[in-house]
């Protein structure tokens, strides 16, 4: 079984994960490269990256200088796996490390945005981070300063009762594809995808529409005879087009 293989680069390497003979343990990781349009044999990643435990569902980010992928733990943890990662130093992957949101919950297919700032994968939190929406979900968490954030459950227009895993996200960040086991589908697992929709002017609860909800929005960013902009994730225009974004802008 050869599976889950993301692209690195320019698209001249591959890494999958396989259970074909030779490896560490159940699943690990395995890497290709393509010289002169032809696929070159696979080589397994090595002993830093794999163990006997079972490493799966890896990607990397366009410098592949970052790999990210998921290990599961011995029979004492058998319904637990995890996301680690390992920087490459030198051209060698260093020693991995647990994902610091890690929990004891299980974490599956973390794909990393192009920018490396956006880290999608697949849960199921019961009631961690306010529960999903039953069985597995997909979610995101964003690092801000260097700091990975709380992770954000992508929602009802993403996530259903049923399973939904593998995220993979476009090079320009719009496009999500994903996989969905439900009664609807054609059988076992299906593909979807999604777009983002792009945001629009005046739109500051992110809800699609611009009404007055979103008024209401805006003038909780502004506080004081400056207007000065408080609290976070208030991106307000400059609807007056002056260069300042200020109580005028509530006006236009």
């Amino acid at each position: 079984n050869d599976w889950g293989p993301p692209l690195a680069g320019d698209g001249s390497t591959m890494y999958f994960a396989s259970d074909r003979p030779g490896g560490y343990g159940s699943y690990y990781i395995y890497v290709t490269g393509r010289v002169g349009g032809v696929w070159q044999p696979p080589q397994n990643a090595g002993p830093t990256i794999n163990s006997n435990v079972g490493e799966l569902g890896q990607d990397t980010n366009p410098e592949e200088t970052v790999l990210w992928f998921v290990r599961g733990w011995p029979e004492s943890r058998p319904t637990d796996e995890d996301i680690f990662y390992s920087l490459k130093v030198g051209g060698q992957w260093t020693t991995p490390v647990l994902w610091e949101l890690d929990t004891p919950y299980l974490e599956d297919n973390p794909d990393i945005s192009p920018d490396g700032n956006k880290l999608y994968f697949t849960a199921i939190y019961d009631t961690l981070y306010g529960g999903g929406y039953g069985s597995f979900d997909i979610w995101v968490s964003e690092r801000v300063g260097g700091v990975w954030q709380t992770p954000v459950n992508l929602g009802p227009n993403i996530n259903t009762q049923y399973h939904d895993a593998n995220p993979s996200i476009s090079s320009d960040g719009n496009t999500l594809y994903f996989t969905r086991q439900a009664p609807d589908g054609y059988g076992g697992f299906d593909l979807y995808w999604t777009t983002r929709i792009p945001p629009s002017p005046g739109d500051f609860d992110d809800d699609g529409d611009v009404d007055l909800d979103d008024y209401n929005a805006f003038a909780l960013c502004y506080t004081g005879e400056n207007q000065e902009p408080i609290g976070t994730g208030c991106e307000p225009g400059d609807f007056d087009l002056d260069n300042d974004i200020d109580c005028a802008d509530k006006a236009q």
